[in-house]
């Protein structure tokens, strides 16, 4: 018998690593929605291996879910397996700053980009929990920031919404504007959203209001009233006769 010179590479292709198969499985029901199902997925995965990969997957399908503690005990197993899992460490940041641990989140940020300084991700999350915290300077850090994220990934719609927002917080107006405008084919609701906010900057009240209803239309079913109320930034419109009516 003469074996094909091809068949060394196709059951090299076929010979996958341990708990690659789940983790497949795992990432197409994640896509689909389906995070519990995905969950279950990248359990199975961690049985069968001790790779730190199967434990972040499973870490982000959980907090999808809403299971904070969950997730958090996920990524925690994979950090202790492998501790520049940079996935893991950006959800635990992404918990701290839920929870309201800012400088907790701060830290694990810090460490991350020590290492990896080009890691688009955890400048935008570093901005993110710069703008939350609003002390002394974080706005202009928030801004620089942002910057070298967008500049590692100019069409990541999280690293420009971001951007946007720091330059909101640091008054460059006609910046915040343009980076909004740039958001809008990407996330038409988040784009609206922010005009609306650079609007009531200016106190262009009627602009406000037409760019969050341009938001709602946009969002659809994914549109909650009660933040528009929540939102520091319209707080000075509450007893305007029209954006009450409306939101």
């Amino acid at each position: 018998m003469v074996r094909s010179p091809a068949l060394p590479l196709l059951l090299a292709l076929a010979c996958s690593s341990p708990g690659q198969n789940e983790v497949d499985e795992g990432n197409r029901l994640a896509a689909a929605g389906r995070f519990d199902d995905a969950a279950s997925s990248y359990r199975a995965a961690c049985a069968k291996t001790r790779s730190a990969r199967p434990r972040e997957l499973l870490g982000m399908s959980l907090h999808a879910a809403g299971k904070l503690d969950e997730a958090r005990a996920a990524w925690l197993e994979a950090a202790q397996l492998q501790p520049d899992a940079a996935d893991a460490q950006l959800g635990l940041s992404r918990i701290d700053l839920e929870r309201g641990d800012l400088s907790a989140a701060l830290d694990r940020l810090d460490r991350i980009l020590e290492r990896q300084p080009k890691n688009h991700r955890a400048r935008t999350e570093r901005a993110i929990v710069l703008l939350k915290r609003h002390g002394q300077g974080d706005a202009e850090h928030a801004y620089a920031d942002s910057q070298l994220a967008l500049a590692s990934a100019p069409h990541d719609p999280d690293a420009l919404y971001t951007h946007a927002s720091a330059c909101l917080a640091s008054k460059k107006l006609a910046e915040a504007t343009a980076a909004f405008g740039r958001l809008k084919p990407l996330r038409p609701a988040l784009a609206a959203w922010g005009l609306a906010r650079v609007a009531a900057a200016e106190s262009r009240n009627t602009d406000v209001i037409v760019h969050l209803r341009e938001a709602r239309d946009a969002a659809d079913a994914g549109w909650v009233a009660s933040e528009v109320r929540e939102d520091p930034a319209f707080r000075y419109l509450w007893d305007d006769p029209e954006f009450s009516r409306e939101f």
